[in-house]
């Protein structure tokens, strides 16, 4: 076993920490089994005698010639870079092919250091545009290559909508799509419930309608729920079509047939009235349905005399390129195996050909599953279109942001994505988060982590990739734990969450591609900046436009107390809670203390009992900050979250300078459990599966929600939408 001393070093070199301070202030120290699990996933081995690895990494880190990809704000003006020191190399040609078509040339005499380990110091001026250019570097005597690589000009500061620069408070609604009951979808919210609350959006004075991840799910595992546990980022959650919108259902007559049918719609009429979504019923009916779609698109619009809709198409598939190809592809392998085996099991358990890294690129492969796999990307195809036209009615109302939409953190191990691009990822390691005050035990989220020199390696594509397919439609971005631009929490698989360390990030250079694609996307950037926060993280994400995220049931003064509204920050955006968090009425209840415990998540009794003691201080907490601002007056301590009490709390959130403020739906009808229950299976607890008692329909109406509309147009009182000649953003084209 190598020594301590060693073992530290080669920590540090890999930007791995050996400890921790957990949320609770408790000084905790990794155990050297995971710092070496750690590093086994990292590519080296730190098991053997001597100092190879150390030596290795000394090697690895130490790089005397351009990296792969140069990641620069375009402030500095010019990009400096070291070459190996050679007597005969006195100038140096330099070219930058801009990705507009265009380049910039130039010679640079490099400056040489002195000892023996010289080295050659060259400035290369940036180009005057941020950007995805290629930088080359060649002897000018011999013309010899010298270095290639990819530069990534950012711009300084995410996107900021006119609106916010200008002083204006705005609000809006947070809802789980999945969540929406109406009279009209089949069981799940879908993007036509999308575009209708949207429009109830723009009638009571709201700027935004925020969602879960749209991200793909597996159309194969239905029940595989979580829009943080994705397939893939870069693709959309299929299940979310609203599949009578389709153009291909009105000229379908057997899916028409088969829709209309007495036996269908008692079915649909069942999955409606579901208290849960029931996704393996969806998922039934809907597929059944597209397929007929699908095979009247592909004989009426494709073939070689393609039509309108089927040049459409095929100009989707090339402007979604090699991503598409192979999210269609894995989808359409995942539905052939299962069909096989009879068990939807993820690439890991596949069969060797099917399995990574030969097989995303074996044409033969592909064209044994290319139909179906042509079908997968039909429906991205249509589930883009769907989310364009609710993101274009968002604009078309006057929205101020339109569609707020959320980026999870990382993807499933045995999803598209990560089959995809399986170098990038380490898959005996998990995502998690250290114990806090909910989570007593830590978490661990199961998601592999992406490895730091591979995704600079990759010239950072798989991100960039993910970050644009989920910004096309948006006008404001969530980034979930947005930390991990920074850091994120490896747990070794099947090592206790306590017991993980943190990795570093490019912190710098990952922020610096969302502020370029923000801008790019005309796209807010909110940061979720929850949990363990390392100093120096919430004032560099300010420091580049991004805006913090800030709970009711976090902001506390230093002894406890419920911080004033005048405390929050400007630069922010405010809400009562979060889908892994109790809401406002499960919180006065303690219904979640109440499902932790019937659940035994608690460490031991001790634990529990000051769980339910502090909630009691909570509740009084509460109650004195909403009198001391003057939105309640005083009153003893209800026993429930009564509707006077939960305005209250909503309009002291509305009195914060705060500029963005979100609404969970949850809170405004009085639903006492939470969307997620962190560390819970799904026998445990239906995580992502309760609807909203409220119909769509009838958000307008119901006393509750019109009560809160109307107060907050008091308090965030909407703008002209046309003032600033910047209404909905929405960047990307709409496929």
């Amino acid at each position: 076993m190598r020594d301590g001393a060693t073992l530290e070093h080669l920590c540090e070199r890999y930007g791995i920490a050996t400890g921790y301070e957990d949320a609770l202030g408790a000084a905790r120290r990794t155990p050297d089994e995971a710092k070496l699990a750690l590093l086994r996933a990292m590519g080296v081995d730190a098991g053997g005698a001597g100092n190879d690895a150390l030596e290795g990494a000394s090697d690895t880190g130490a790089s005397i010639a351009p990296p792969p990809v140069i990641v620069a704000d375009e402030r500095a003006g010019q990009v400096a870079l070291q070459l190996p020191s050679s007597d005969a190399l006195t100038l140096v040609d330099w070219r930058i092919d801009l990705e507009t078509g265009q380049n910039l040339e130039g010679v640079v005499a490099p400056a040489t250091g002195s000892g023996s380990d010289r080295e050659s110091a060259l400035a290369i001026p940036l180009p005057p545009t941020s950007g995805y250019h290629r930088l080359t570097l060649r002897d000018h005597a011999t013309h010899a290559l010298l270095a290639s690589s990819q530069l990534i000009v950012t711009p300084s500061r995410c996107y900021t909508p006119p609106l916010l620069a200008g002083g204006v408070r705005i609000w809006g609604l947070a809802l789980q799509l999945y969540a929406l009951r109406s009279h009209r979808n089949w069981g799940i919210g879908d993007f036509t419930d999308l575009r209708n609350a949207v429009a109830v959006a723009a009638v009571v004075g709201a700027d935004f309608v925020g969602m879960n991840p749209l991200h793909a799910l597996f159309p194969c595992r239905p029940d595989a729920a979580s829009p943080y546990s994705p397939s893939n980022r870069a693709a959309l959650n299929v299940l979310y079509i609203d599949v009578e919108a389709v153009d291909d259902f009105l000229h379908c007559k057997p899916a028409r047939a088969r829709v209309y049918s007495q036996a269908f719609q008692s079915t649909l009429a069942r999955l409606r009235a579901f208290d849960h979504v029931d996704y393996g019923g969806v998922a039934r009916l809907k597929f059944e349905i597209l397929t007929l779609l699908f095979d009247r698109f592909r004989a009426h619009e494709l073939g070689t005399n393609p039509g309108e809709r089927g040049r459409a198409f095929r100009e989707f598939q090339g402007r979604r390129g090699a991503a598409l190809k192979l999210h269609g592809f894995f989808d359409a392998l995942q539905e052939y195996l299962t069909a096989t085996t009879g068990t939807p099991a993820g690439w890991p358990a596949w069969p060797a050909e099917c399995r990574p890294p030969s097989a995303a690129g074996d044409e033969e492969l592909y064209r044994r599953h290319a139909d179906r796999a042509e079908y997968f990307q039909y429906l991205q195809w249509q589930a883009e279109l769907q989310l364009a036209a609710a993101s274009d009615e968002a604009r078309a109302c006057g929205l101020g942001i339109g569609l707020y939409a959320d980026f999870a953190v990382g993807a499933d191990a045995g999803g598209a994505e990560t089959w995809s691009q399986a170098a990038v990822y380490a898959p005996d390691m998990h995502i998690g988060a250290p114990p806090d005050g909910f989570n007593l035990k830590g978490q661990d989220w199961g998601l592999p982590p992406m490895l730091p020199r591979r995704l600079q390696a990759e010239g950072y594509a798989p991100f960039v990739t993910a970050l644009r397919a989920s910004m096309r439609c948006a006008g404001a971005l969530r980034i979930d734990h947005v930390m991990a631009l920074m850091r994120l929490f490896w747990v070794p698989a099947g090592m206790a969450p306590a017991d993980g360390a943190y990795v570093a990030y490019p912190f710098p250079e990952l922020l610096g591609i969302v502020a370029l694609e923000s801008q790019r996307n005309r796209c807010l950037v909110i940061g979720e900046d929850l949990g363990t926060i390392a100093p120096g993280v919430r004032a560099a994400l300010a420091g580049a436009g991004v805006l913090s995220y800030r709970p009711l049931y976090f902001e506390r003064t230093a002894d406890g107390e419920f911080a004033p509204p005048e405390k929050y920050p400007l630069q922010a955006l405010v809400t009562v809670g979060t889908h892994d968090l109790p809401t406002l009425a499960g919180f006065w209840a303690g219904r979640d203390i109440a499902a932790r415990t019937r659940l035994r998540m608690f460490p031991d009794d001790d634990s529990r009992a000051a769980e339910l003691a502090l909630r009691v201080r909570d509740r009084e907490r509460l109650l004195r900050a909403l009198e001391h601002a003057g939105v309640l007056a005083a009153t003893h301590t209800p026993r429930r979250m009564t509707v006077d009490l939960m305005l209250a709390v909503h309009c002291f959130l509305a009195r914060t300078p705060s500029m963005v403020m979100a609404v969970q739906l949850e809170d405004v009808f009085g639903q006492d459990m939470q969307m997620n229950l962190p560390s819970t299976t799904e026998d445990q607890y239906p995580n992502w599966r309760r609807k909203l008692n409220i119909p769509l329909e009838s958000w307008t109406s119901n006393r509750r929600f019109a009560s809160l509309a109307r107060m907050l147009s008091k308090e965030r009182p909407r703008r002209s939408n046309q003032a600033d000649g910047d209404g909905a953003s929405a960047g990307g084209d709409s496929g």
